[in-house]
Formats: structure tokens, sequence, C-alpha cells
């Protein structure tokens, strides 16, 4: 085989690969939108023509880097309806981790060949063999960073653990290497150029972790409010269901109370005293089981609390309400949801965990309006044992899907509002009170 039939059938196989592995890229984290098929398969042989015309010619690193970047972006704008960050940012992770595998196939092959410093391709120009084993790398780490994309979502300490410490450690790492690597070179030019390009790589890693930071912290606060909007939507979905089927049941009786009637005027006339008293009795204590246990006025307060005394009830739980508040607040729906429900939450977890020769379960709720100021009192028994880390009571409630929530949220909501938290803890008494600011109008 000459060798110009070599250099042909290298050129294909890396045309090839190429096209391939961005495909594969795109399709692995990117979503494709309503652009018809035919004009991406034009795009992608778009792109495999230039790859050909960047590897016959001898082009710089950095103009075809450069060059496919340019084109890729193009490709993920037109042909996904990922947000822009996101396209951008694969199109980035693809150029980087394509070049990551090419030198190290690059790389691998001279030293195997143990040639000489000045025979290192520094055009990267690649071999079948190479391309083949730069192939087979990408693609396996594309599948390899997919699984982790999946596996995220079940461990995320510990892939947390791993991006925010491990990764930047081990760049600060390779870079301090690269420093000292410096100290061998002799040219005092090349020496200037790779100490400024170290300083470069410092502050752009430095930078990236700010903006990782700032991600990272903006999506725990969408995620954590997702939760709680979660979090109340389910409490007010639970409510409407319980009180639809309560109308049912009143429209029911209020159908059948012109026979109560009749039957009733039958047994008087009858003189039947005792039957129609306790027929009475009967239909009045059916009647008052349907009312609900919390009827203050505010369809919030109503909504979340019927819901918590229904799971207090099937615990066994007896609850005090004493609630004097206004049936509209200033206060943010959401707000009302994040206090109530993990209070509630946390109270309820505390009279489970009461052993049965322990305290005597109870929850006592009181709300009312102090001058300008939503007064919220929750105190219940619990087992004595409390959680405190940095002087901050932490929820000792696991498995819940809105237990990441927890106390520091109320504390958050408060806040929120001017107002203030006050907990106690005395004689298996666990008591939170809490203050928001209602903004009200002064009388005149």
């Amino acid at each position: 085989m000459t060798y110009e039939v070599v250099k042909i059938i290298t050129i294909v196989l890396i045309c090839v690969t190429e096209t391939a592995m961005l495909y594969h890229a795109f399709a692995t984290f990117l979503n494709r939108n309503l652009v018809k098929k035919k004009y991406y398969v034009l795009a992608l042989i778009g792109y495999f023509c230039c790859v050909i015309f960047t590897s016959v010619n001898d082009f710089s690193v950095y103009f075809v880097s450069s060059f496919c970047f340019f084109l890729i972006v193009i490709i993920a704008f037109l042909f996904f309806n990922d947000i822009a960050e996101v396209k951008i940012t694969v199109s980035f992770m693809f150029v980087a981790l394509n070049y990551a595998c090419t030198i190290l196939a690059s790389t691998m092959h001279w030293r195997i060949q143990q040639q000489s410093v000045w025979d290192y391709p520094v055009t990267l120009k690649q071999t079948i063999l190479t391309q083949i084993f730069l192939y087979t790398i990408f693609s396996l780490l594309v599948y390899i960073i997919d699984k982790l994309r999946g596996l995220q979502e079940k461990h995320r300490a510990v892939f947390n653990g791993i991006y925010v410490f491990t990764v930047p450690l081990c760049m600060l790492l390779l870079i301090f290497k690269l420093f000292i690597f410096t100290s061998t070179i002799q040219s005092s030019s090349y020496f200037f150029v790779y100490h400024l390009t170290i300083s470069g790589l410092l502050f752009l890693t430095s930078l990236s972790l700010y903006f990782l930071t700032d991600r990272t912290s903006t999506l725990d606060n969408v995620n954590r409010q997702k939760m709680m909007v979660e979090q109340m939507l389910a409490m007010q979905n639970n409510y409407y269901s319980a009180l639809d089927s309560q109308q049912k049941e009143i429209q029911s009786i209020f159908h059948d109370l012109k026979n109560h009637m009749r039957y009733i005027k039958t047994m008087l006339d009858s003189q039947q005293y005792d039957e129609a008293s306790q027929y009475i009795n009967r239909v009045y204590n059916d009647t008052v089981q349907l009312q609900s246990s919390c009827q203050s006025g505010n369809r919030v307060f109503d909504s979340i609390l019927n819901q918590k005394l229904s799971v207090a009830s099937r615990n066994e739980i007896p609850v005090k309400l004493s609630l004097i508040i206004p049936p509209i607040l200033t206060i943010d729906d959401v707000d009302i949801c994040i206090l109530l429900g993990n209070l509630m939450d946390n109270a309820i977890e505390a009279c489970n965990r009461i052993e049965e020769d322990g305290p005597k379960k109870f929850i006592d709720v009181k709300a009312s309006i102090k001058k300008e100021y939503l007064y919220v009192n929750i105190s219940n028994a619990y087992n004595g044992q409390v959680k405190i880390e940095n002087h901050v009571y932490q929820t000792v409630k696991t498995g819940a899907r809105y237990s990441g929530i927890g106390l520091s949220n109320v504390q958050r909501v408060v806040e929120k509002y001017n107002g203030k938290v006050s907990i106690t803890h005395e004689d298996n008494v666990f008591t939170v009170s809490c203050l928001l600011g209602l903004d009200l109008p002064q009388n005149k």
C-alpha cells in the first residue's frame, strides 16, 4: 500500500470519526429541536468537509480548534433547543475532550515509538492507529460522563465532593507540576511564555470556580424554592381533596334531610321521644364529624393544618388549636407553607420518637396578630433529645421527601419579614415562637 493511499485512508478515517464523535456528544448532552433531520445531516456533512479541509492543510492547532469550535457552536444553535449557555458549554466540552484525547493519543504513540522531542507531532496529525485509539477513548469518556450524570441524582453528596474538591485540586496540582517543569527550560523566552501561561491558567481556573460556585448556589436556591412550592401544592391538593369529599357527604346529608325530618316527626307523633332523641343525636354526630378540624378562615392555614392534623390523628397525637387570624395576610402563601409545614412536620416527628414509657404526646398550635406581626407558636412533647450544631437547631426527621428544608428555612422566612424566632426546650416540651412583620398601615 503506497504512502498516498495510506494518507487518504487516514484523512477519511479522521473525518468520519471526528463527525461521529460530534454526533455522539450532541446526542448525549443536548436535545434536538424540530428542524428536519435532513438539514442536520447536511450540517454534519458540512462539518465533515471542513475537517477534511483542516486535515489536508498544515494549519496551527489554534486555528483548527477555533475554526472547529465556531462550526460546532453554529450547529448546536441551529439544531438543538437547549438554552444558549448549555449549547456553548457542551461545544467547549467537546473541543476540550476531543483535544485531550488527541494529545493523549499523539503522546502515547510518540512515547511508544521512542522518538525524539523534535519528532513530536505539534500539529497533532494522527495515524490510523492513533485515530482509532482516540475515537475509542473519546466514546468511552462520553459514556462514563453520561453514566455519572445519571448516578449523580442518587449520590449527589459524593459527586458534589468530587466536583467541588477533587477536580479543582487535580487541576491545581497539574498546573503546579507544569510550573516545576518550567525550571528545566533553559530558554528565557520559553521560560517567560510558560510562566505567563501558568498564571493565565490559574486565573481562568479561579474564574471558572467562581462561576461554578455562583451557579451551584443559584441552582440550590431554585431547587429549594421548587421543593417548597411542591410541598405547598401537595398540602393544598390533599386539603381540597378532603374538602371535596366532605362537600359530597354534606350534599348527601341535605338530600336525606327531608327523610330524616319526616321520620323524626313520625316518632314524635307516636310519642316515641327517646327513640327520636337517639335518632337526632346520631344525625347530629354524623354532621359534626364532617366539619373540618381547622376553620380559622385563612385558607392557607386551614390547608396546611388540616393536612398535618390528619397525619397527627393517624399517629394518635392530640393537637390543640388556638387561631385568631384574618382571612388574608400580607405574607406569601409559599412562606406560610414553609413555616407551618416544617414546624408541624418537626412536631409530629418529635412526638413519634417518644417511646411508650415516655412523656405524653401533644401538639399545641397558636396563631394570632400582635400589633403589626403575625405570631405563631407551636409547642410539642419530645423525648428530651435535641440536635444542635454550631448553636443552630437541626431537624431530626429522616427519609421524608422534604426533610432537607428544615428549621434553617423557617429562620430564613422569618428574617424575610423582619421577624424573630425563639426556640426553647425544657421539661420535655419543645417550643418554637415566630414573629413575622405584616407591614400593616398604622391606624390614624
